[in-house]
């Protein structure tokens, strides 16, 4: 949800400004999705050279909102100019485990984002070489998405606030009226 109560994204930018910034909402799955995809189409439309995505907010995106995310991606690129993402840690963790985390300019913080700094994330880690034949082929390699841990360090030293996972509400709890079946 958006501070003024609503679910949609928000486009805000400055006179005569090539950076335009969307405020997306809190939760972003399939129920909003179009609402999101459609403004940061329209800010792209306007002629920014440079559009920031603000989901440090977000504390819920979908595979629907990662959607939205990498078409407004292409759309950007298509005309020649730039997305960057300020994301919160949960979406970060969701791009992540999409991939979408190696295509998009992710920072965690809005001033990084606004001015352009290189993102802050953690480096996915490289395998060492097999001992005997220095091949990473045939070799179990560690998963490139860091560690949780890892994104809350890079969240808190750029000063973004970490988000807890969902424990409640629409997406951690069961419903009332659903049980389990009888056996």
């Amino acid at each position: 949800m958006m501070p003024d109560g609503s679910d949609h994204a928000r486009m805000t930018t400055g006179a005569g400004s090539p950076i335009v910034v969307v405020t997306l909402p809190g939760e972003i799955d399939i129920t909003n999705e179009s609402h999101v995809r459609d403004a940061l189409a329209g800010a792209l439309r306007s002629g920014a050279a440079v559009l920031v995505a603000d989901a440090t907010a977000t504390a819920f995106c979908d595979c629907a909102g990662v959607n939205a995310l990498t078409s407004a991606h292409r759309q950007a690129s298509a005309a020649g100019a730039r997305l960057r993402l300020a994301a919160s840690p949960a979406v970060v963790r969701v791009l992540q485990l999409t991939g979408a985390y190696q295509l998009l300019d992710i920072y965690l913080a809005m001033p990084a984002a606004l001015e352009g700094k290189q993102p802050s994330l953690p480096e996915a880690p490289t395998p060492a070489p097999d001992a005997e034949t220095g091949d990473h082929r045939g070799q179990q390699t560690r998963s490139p998405i860091p560690p949780p841990a890892e994104v809350a360090r890079a969240a808190a030293a750029s000063g973004s606030a970490v988000s807890r996972p969902v424990t409640s509400g629409r997406h951690g709890t069961r419903r009332p009226g659903l049980r389990p079946a009888r056996r």
